[in-house]
């Protein structure tokens, strides 16, 4: 059984323009997968050879987004494995203004070292790709 791991990367800069790289196909393009296409809520992730179909389940402008991961563009979103979520939650802190992304996701314990090394990979690309 997996089980739910969240990881938090400070960001020193503005939620709306990390949101702009969570929300968007294009914005995920440039930092998660090589190629990324829309087609209505559906995501469709490509990298080397391989692909693989997200639905957007919900949003909040400039605070959060929840993908899940999908077999295909026919599945029914209340039908959703809860362990197939990811979501990127971009928090201010109040007292410091600090801002983070936090990465919230389902893993076997097991791998979870393995997924935060490429997790750690992938947002070094996004900060380089925001020029931080």
């Amino acid at each position: 059984m997996k089980k739910e791991f969240t990881i938090e990367f400070e960001m020193n800069t503005s939620p709306q323009l990390i949101f702009s790289f969570v929300d968007t196909s294009d914005g995920l393009q440039e930092w998660f997968a090589d190629k990324v296409t829309q087609n209505n809520h559906f995501y469709i992730f490509i990298w080397d050879q391989s692909q693989e179909i997200a639905i957007k389940m919900e949003s909040k402008k400039n605070e959060w987004v929840k993908y899940a991961w999908v077999e295909n563009e026919n599945e029914d979103i209340n039908n959703i494995d809860p362990e197939a979520i990811i979501k990127f939650a971009i928090i201010q802190h109040e007292l410091t203004g600090d801002v983070s992304l936090m990465i919230s996701f389902f893993e076997e314990e097991d791998e979870f070292e393995n997924e935060k090394v490429v997790w750690e990979h992938q947002i070094q690309k996004l900060k380089r790709t925001m020029g931080l």
